[in-house]
């Protein structure tokens, strides 16, 4: 099963990212424009946002579990 990650080129979820990846779990990612940060990972990128819907129906589609948090130090997985 696939992992949504939203902001994961931001600080929180960029750390998220490097954490599941090495963990071996597949990652989506919803992101407002792609970084370079991010070239080179095994992640499935999606651009847009949250707000519009339909780049949100986009990210979530498919088997997918998502970790929820608004900011902070992530819970432990």
């Amino acid at each position: 099963m696939k992992i949504l990650i939203t902001g994961a080129n931001g600080f929180i979820g960029s750390s998220l990212v490097e954490k599941l990846l090495c963990e071996g779990h597949e990652i989506r990612c919803l992101v407002h424009k792609n970084t370079n940060w991010l070239k080179g990972l095994k992640v499935e990128l999606v651009e847009g946002s949250v707000t519009k819907k339909e780049t949100l129906s986009l990210a979530v589609s498919g088997a997918l579990t998502a970790p929820k948090w608004l900011s902070g130090k992530p819970p432990a997985l």
